[in-house]
Parts: structure tokens; sequence; C-alpha cells
């Protein structure tokens, strides 16, 4: 168990050591998550505290309205608003999601941290395919991400990652690699009546 709880903290911090230090961002990890029928609204924001030369983001807000039209596939719009530094909010992106839930793993489980605490087990595993369109240039300096998401738990500790290509679509740009790690355990135990 505290093993289980180290590796989480290392993942943690190895993720979290190697972000890029720049303007606000969004962060959101992908959950391989997809229930039939459900609908999904999203607020994500980040906001920048430190110091910011003019035209760097300040605040930035996605907005996004998901929906699974079928058992394992799901799919979501966004809307990225963007306050840059001494300039007003502007829309800076549009995007479009999709996660298909692959049948490896298990995919019954619904977020593993349900089970016991005991073992290892491996949840859903899926594939996540994105567009981005920003709103200045348009799809020729969009980009798109493919890659898998998956979901495991180690004792109480739940992981989720992402890895993705990134592809621009821009002249000249270079694909690059995109990753994502969450690790959670609970606190306390929940009571259930």
């Amino acid at each position: 168990m505290k093993k289980a709880v180290y590796l989480a903290a290392v993942a943690a911090t190895f993720a979290f050591g190697l972000a890029p230090r720049a303007g606000a961002q969004v962060f959101e990890v992908i959950h391989p998550d997809v229930e039939k029928g459900q609908f999904e609204l999203e607020a994500l924001n980040g906001f920048s505290l430190g110091s910011m030369d003019q035209g760097e983001e300040r605040y930035v807000l996605e907005l996004a309205l998901g929906y699974s039209p079928l058992s394992f596939w799901k799919t979501k719009f966004a809307v990225e608003i963007a306050k840059p530094e001494d300039e007003t909010a502007e829309i800076e992106a549009y995007e479009w999601e999709n996660v298909f839930i692959l049948p490896i793993g298990n995919a019954d489980h619904n977020h593993s941290h349900h089970g016991d605490n005991d073992g290892v087990e491996l949840g859903p595993v899926g594939f996540y395919a994105g567009l981005e369109i920003p709103n200045e240039g348009g799809i020729s300096e969009g980009a798109a991400a493919i890659g898998p998401i998956a979901e495991g738990r180690i004792g109480p500790v739940v992981m989720v990652g992402n890895l993705f290509l990134d592809l621009p679509f821009a002249d000249g740009a270079d694909p690059g690699l995109a990753y994502a790690v969450s690790a959670q355990t609970p606190c306390s135990q929940s009571i259930s009546n």
C-alpha cells in the first residue's frame, strides 16, 4: 500500500516537474469514460498569478458540451476563451474531441476506484482523437491530436494516463508528443448505508 502511494507521488512529481512554464493554460487529463446517452458540461480554466508581458495569456477558460451517442463513443465540442495581459478576452479556438473505448481492460467498471483496494487492475482503455481550430488562421493553423488513454488502479491509487501525437497543420510546423498523468487516492473512507 505504501509502495503504491509512493509510486503515484513519484509519477505526479515527474509529470508536473516537466510541465512547461508559460502564461495561463488549461490542463486536462482525458478520462476513458463513456456512458451511452449521457450529456456532459465541462468548464476548465487556468489563471497565471506571476508577472506577464503584454499579450501573454493571464486567464484561459474552456467551455465544452459532450454527448455519448453510443456505449463506446463520446464526442465533445468546446470553445476556448483567453484573456491576454492588457487586452480584452477573446475566443481563441474551437475544439472537437472524441473518445472511443476499446475492448481492452475492464471497461465495465466505470472508474476502478470503486473496486477493492488490493492488487492491480487495468481499467478502461480508449483512443482519443481531437481537432483544434484557432479563431485566427482557421484550420490551416490548427492541429490534430491522437493517441491512447487509459485508467488503472494500484491498490487505492487510481491513475489515468494520456499520450498524444500532436499533428499541426501549419506549414513547417513539426509534430510533437504531449502527455498527461493523473493519480488520486481517497483521503478517508466513505460511509455507505
